[in-house]
């Protein structure tokens, strides 16, 4: 067996799913966040905990009008060099019918984490992501996530209440790069600062969500670890990559009818058919070389959109 036909496990793959739900507040730093980078390790060895910075963000710290309140942001990303290193980026239940589109969706098993978590592969193991080009931009005509359309923005739980806040990379590239104020004259937040705090609470909401639904596939019993194979369509070496969970279709279609209702009712067998649906998109994550060029991305329309 050639090394190129050796199975490549997704390293980083589940420290790039960890931080999908809001951090405590008590536990942003200001350490640099690591990249994915050695395609021997394990995706659960590499798995982001509480106290580390989650994936692309550096120093996030709580939103602050006093340090923050000046900023005059861009209406979106300049580009997408921050995302340019990952293999894969977490998802919400709400962005799979957008996302089974363009890349192929996988759950993977975290320590800590009683329940797989769910995100898209852009990547082959060598913490490269295929879907931002040279030029930084976004693959065209293919939705990107809604956790790297939030960035450099994230949501911050305060310990012991229920409430979310806004957080902030304060390393941002784009910080001062110009744009519409986050605040008025009168002092007060502007729409888009409420639009912000509001998309990232949703985001943080629909982790919650997609957990649960998560977890019913789990006590199913229809996840599986698996293997998945890349076929380049001109020939040549086939990719075989491995560290991860999908669905598996014959354990699925032999649930019984209560059980199938349970998770029709719920959306989890939505996401089952979705997850399984978007194992078509594997020839995406072929290098540039052999897949369409990288070009000015097209923005999705999600549950999650902002």
């Amino acid at each position: 067996m050639t090394p190129s036909s050796m199975p490549r496990r997704i390293a980083g793959l589940a420290a790039a799913l960890a931080c999908v739900l809001a951090l405590p507040v008590h536990a942003q730093s200001a350490g640099a966040a690591s990249a994915p980078s050695s395609q021997t390790s394990s995706p659960s060895s590499s798995m982001s905990t509480a106290s580390q910075t989650p994936l692309f963000y550096r120093q996030l710290v709580p939103f602050d009008t006093q340090a923050h309140g000046r900023l005059a942001l861009p209406p979106s990303a300049p580009d997408y060099r921050f995302a340019a290193q990952t293999n894969a980026i977490p998802l919400v239940a709400g962005e799979v019918a957008a996302a089974l589109r363009h890349y192929p969706i996988v759950f993977v098993n975290a320590p800590g984490q009683a329940t797989p978590l769910l995100g898209v592969l852009v990547g082959t193991g060598d913490g490269r992501n295929l879907y931002v080009g040279a030029d930084g931009q976004w693959r065209a005509r293919t939705y990107i996530p809604a956790y790297v359309r939030r960035y450099p923005f994230h949501a911050l739980r305060v310990p012991g209440r229920d409430e979310v806040m806004l957080g902030i990379d304060a390393a941002a590239p784009w910080l001062d790069a110009g744009g519409p104020p986050l605040f008025g004259a009168d002092g007060k937040p502007s729409a888009r600062l409420e639009q912000l705090r509001a998309f990232a609470q949703d985001f943080q909401r629909q982790g919650e969500i997609t957990e649960q639904l998560v977890k019913q596939l789990q006590e199913a019993g229809v996840l599986e670890a698996s293997g998945l194979r890349i076929a380049p369509p001109g020939g040549g070496e086939p990719r075989q990559l491995s560290g991860f969970m999908v669905v598996s279709a014959a354990k699925l279609q032999a649930l019984d009818a209560p059980t199938v209702h349970r998770l029709h009712q719920s959306g989890a067998l939505a996401l089952a058919h979705g997850q399984l649906m978007s194992l078509g998109n594997l020839g995406e994550l072929l290098p540039a070389a052999e897949s369409p060029p990288a070009a000015k991305p097209a923005k999705g329309k999600g549950k999650a959109a902002k």
